[in-house]
């Protein structure tokens, strides 16, 4: 049993039966790991409400949880990639979902036509500035496993570029603490914010530790880390992807989300 921040208790059946589904797991899924078309999906909402929707497993039939309730899981595993395409989002041929460029860790981009690796800190695309208002040509994303109470298989959620701010300074906190993501419970919610340049509202990602998984709790969560993790860094990006997580939004934000036309989620609030 973990203790939580404010003395009550998170029971460690958190990550119950991961261990029983190990082996199986890997003469299933192979090397490739936890392929994410294959996860259930919690998409951050943008129109309307502030909230969360949480993806069945059986169906797309989808639970709401408001934003301000939210959800508690253990963060598996997480890494940025990057997108840029040369057409805006109403000029892209949508039998084609793949991007002109892209990284798997936001680091080393590959242009498609060439096959030629671009460095992305010093690329063009990914200056401040070079899409529409302040935002990105080349646009960054989260891509996020959790595990949630009662689950022995994660799900998956794609971080906005307005939230990867939010999942970086918790992220410092905790490592300023002598932890990491992946041995605490994390409670998300979400708060509407607006765009400085437009006023268009979206949500924002809140990241708060509620407690502690014990050693021997964490060590059994490895290897599902492991399998997300080459899962993921196994799976190119795509449009598909994004229109997943834009599931519910407004026209307005889904091209916004699309183009990287939000403020630096780095800069000042």
């Amino acid at each position: 049993m973990a203790k939580k921040d404010n003395g009550s208790v998170i029971p460690a059946d958190i990550s119950t039966g991961i261990m029983s589904m190990d082996e199986e797991a890997m003469d299933i899924l192979g090397p490739d790991g936890v392929g994410i078309d294959l996860l259930p999906r919690i998409e951050l909402k943008h129109a309307g409400t502030v909230a969360f929707g949480l993806q069945s497993v059986e169906a797309d039939d989808e639970e709401l949880v408001k934003g301000s309730e939210g959800f508690d899981a253990v963060i598996l595993f997480m890494h940025q990639v990057r997108a840029y395409w040369e057409k805006g989002f109403d000029e892209r041929d949508e039998s084609d979902p793949f991007p002109d460029c892209s990284s798997l860790d936001a680091r080393v981009g590959t242009r498609r036509e060439t096959n030629e690796e671009v460095k992305c800190a010093g690329c063009e695309f990914a200056q401040w500035g070079s899409g529409t208002g302040q935002g990105q040509a080349c646009s960054a994303r989260m891509r996020m496993f959790l595990l949630m109470k009662d689950s022995t298989l994660p799900r998956f959620i794609l971080v906005p570029t307005t939230s990867i701010k939010a999942v970086k300074f918790y992220w410092v906190q905790l490592r300023d603490k002598g932890r990491n993501y992946n041995n605490v419970v994390t409670h998300f919610g979400a708060e509407k914010a607006i765009r400085a340049d437009g006023g268009i509202e979206y949500s924002k990602l809140t990241l708060t530790k509620v407690g502690d998984i014990p050693d021997e709790d964490a060590e059994r969560l490895e290897p599902m880390r492991d399998m997300c993790k080459q899962g993921s860094k196994r799976t190119a990006v795509s449009a598909a992807q994004e229109d997943k997580s834009s599931k519910g939004v407004s026209e307005e934000v889904k091209k916004s989300n699309a183009a990287d036309e939000g403020d630096d989620p780095f800069g000042d609030e």
